[in-house]
């Protein structure tokens, strides 16, 4: 009966992130966060974090590596385990599961953290007209004509720079109305 807890958790980490899923593709809006090109940011880093979704208890683990013209996202169970792998080149976003019912908004996850981490100025070039951004040493609020869409903070992990702020934020989807905690455990240049 070792195995059952671990097993459970994980069983239960599933279920969670398809009903989240769901509920993301329920609530979506017409209007979707702009999808900026992969080599939009010429940076070079790697991020591991762990993240918790409004109303979980659980945290998901995540490694980002963004390398010129890729960003590479690795999201693994709290145990550890390679839950899905996402990949946005110039050939587009491919999603690779290693557990096959993982139902995944795997745009709208690159969107977000495209928003949360990208510079002001690249978001700007990129987001037409009907967008606005304001962007404070903590905090971050991307609107669609007048409507607050997306707000980052990143107050309670940095002190505003680009660079502080990958050390972690809390994104509010007031659209949809859940919310993400990510926290970096690890942060190296490549």
């Amino acid at each position: 009966m070792f195995w059952w807890k671990p097993a459970g958790k994980l069983f239960s980490l599933v279920t969670t992130l398809s009903l989240i899923a769901c509920t993301h593709v329920s609530l979506q809006p017409k209007v979707k966060l702009p999808l900026l090109p992969a080599d939009s940011w010429d940076s070079r880093f790697q991020l591991n974090q762990s993240i918790i979704i409004s109303g979980q208890d659980s945290a998901l683990l995540l490694a980002l590596v963004k390398q010129g013209d890729s960003l590479e996202i690795t999201i693994l169970s709290n145990l550890g385990q390679r839950l899905v792998q996402l990949r946005h080149d110039g050939d587009g976003i491919q999603m690779n599961k290693h557990w096959p019912n993982i139902t995944l908004p795997a745009e709208a996850i690159i969107r977000q953290l495209q928003a949360s981490l990208w510079p002001i100025d690249i978001l700007n070039q990129t987001y037409t007209k009907e967008w606005s951004i304001t962007d404070s040493l903590c905090q971050r609020n991307i609107t669609y004509r007048q409507e607050l869409v997306l707000t980052v903070n990143y107050c309670a992990h940095a002190e505003g720079s680009t660079s502080q702020r990958l050390l972690g934020a809390r994104i509010d989807d007031h659209r949809s109305g859940f919310s993400i905690n990510i926290k970096t455990h690890e942060l190296a240049p490549l």
